[in-house]
């Protein structure tokens, strides 16, 4: 006679004591408090998501081990022979493999509780694992919106600083130009002074010519 009890690698409780973990059980302090806590919250919910797949993945193993094992037993029974007449033989079979199911059906119920029990623990987990989808979509989305926020500030940074850059150059050359602009004034004004100076001194030294004073009447000595 086989024993059909917690086999290994079963889960270690029953349906009841094996719950995920509640809905909204971590704080949404990411949300709001920058990128940093985003990204630990992040980490936090992918981490749930892990373990909520995991027990989903190991309890569908679990129940399909069962499953298999009734199907296997219910093929066993369908294949006994059918006579009108009374045999022992068939009969013995037919009880045993009938205990063998029975067996394994409070085996499945005590790792993994009733088929209820099993569909609304499932439905509870997809629930949890949706949610947490969603919240890691936006947690993302905040976080991808915080990145291109920080550059299309640092090149609108740098365009300002580059455009004061060029108007201290703008005004450092027209200093200059007026610099030497005034410099020029003063030499071309230094230059006609001495030029109307020179005209004048060589006009105080110039001297009439004879004819024409003879023609003004003018006694020469």
């Amino acid at each position: 006679m086989r024993s059909y009890g917690s086999r290994e690698g079963s889960v270690s409780s029953r349906s009841g004591e094996c719950s995920p973990v509640p809905m909204g059980s971590f704080p949404r302090r990411g949300l709001m408090n920058g990128s940093r806590e985003s990204t630990g919250y992040l980490e936090e919910l992918e981490k749930e998501r892990s373990l909520l797949l995991a027990e989903l993945e190991k309890e569908e193993k679990e129940k399909d081990w069962y499953y298999a094992q009734l199907q296997n037993l219910t093929k066993r029974i369908d294949s006994l022979p059918l006579t009108e007449n009374f045999s022992l033989q068939t009969d013995m079979n037919r009880r045993q493999l009938e205990y063998e199911a029975r067996q394994i059906r409070a085996a499945m119920e005590e790792q993994l509780g009733t088929c209820q029990d099993m569909e609304k623990r499932a439905q509870v987990r997809v629930a949890r694992i949706q949610q947490i989808e969603k919240d890691i979509l936006r947690i993302r989305q905040l976080l991808q919106s915080q990145v291109a926020e920080t550059e299309r500030t640092a090149p609108s940074k740098h365009g300002a600083s580059s455009h004061e850059s060029e108007r201290q150059n703008e005004c450092q050359g027209a200093a200059e130009i007026i610099v030497a602009t005034a410099g020029s004034s003063q030499s071309s004004t230094a230059r006609m002074d001495h030029e109307t100076s020179s005209v004048m001194s060589s006009n105080s030294n110039y001297s009439v010519p004879r004819r024409l004073t003879s023609h003004l009447g003018t006694k020469v000595e």
